[in-house]
This record gives C-alpha cells, structure tokens and sequence, in this order.
C-alpha cells in the first residue's frame, strides 16, 4: 500500500490583545493560589451545597487562618462622603428581618437574644 499525506499550511490572521492581562478579561475569576486578588464589583456566593457547605466560609476547622498583630477578618472603608442610611454590616434573614447591624458611624442594632462571657457597653463591662 502506498499513502500520501498532504501537508496544508494554515495561517490565520494575528490579532494583539485587547488589553493588559488581568484588565480587559472577559472573565475574572477568584483562584486558590496564594496571590492576593482584587475582586471589583458585586460577589455572590451561591447557596448551593450540602448542609454544611453553603454561604460564605473564611477558613474553617481543619486550616484555621492564623493572624498577627494589626490584621483582620473582615476590613471594609466607607467612604466619608455615603449617604446616611448605609451599613457596615447588615445581616437579616430570609423575610428581610434585620437580626444585626452596624451602621457607618459605628450604631449596633442587634435583635435576638445576646448570650455573652463578657458584655462591655463603653467601659462598663459586666
């Protein structure tokens, strides 16, 4: 038997980049590596998974993240000029109750039952 392959260049037209990588992606992703990242705009985190695996986890039992000094958990700025009724923080459940809220200047709302070891309301702790 006797074959013959025809080898056919192909070329196709070089178009550069649109932008910068990582600036004009058309998919930003959040990775697992160990670099920091900037997320910009809204973050949904989905609600589906099993009972112990839905909302948003930070760490957890077996890898505890570990700080030192001067670091956070959670850090958000609000900007001086925001209107006045924007929250730090707001939890509520799914009807839309509000069970907790910091609003910008610091004003804690809490509804529910607070079972603490120690309770400081300024400097009178008891």
């Amino acid at each position: 038997m006797f074959f013959c392959f025809i080898i056919v260049p192909v070329l196709a037209e070089w178009n550069e980049p649109t932008g910068e990588p990582g600036t004009d992606s058309p998919l930003k992703i959040i990775t697992i590596n160990n670099e920091a990242q900037i997320k910009e705009g809204a973050l949904t985190v989905s609600t589906k998974g099993d009972e112990n695996n839905k909302g948003l986890s930070i760490g957890d039992w077996n890898a505890p993240i570990d700080y030192t000094t001067k670091q956070n958990l959670i850090y958000g700025i609000i900007g001086a000029n925001s209107a006045v009724d924007v929250n730090l923080m707001l939890l509520q459940t799914g009807t839309g109750v509000t069970k907790f809220k910091v609003d910008k200047d610091g004003n804690t709302t809490i509804a529910g039952e607070i079972k603490a070891n120690k309770l400081c309301i300024q400097e009178d702790c008891k």
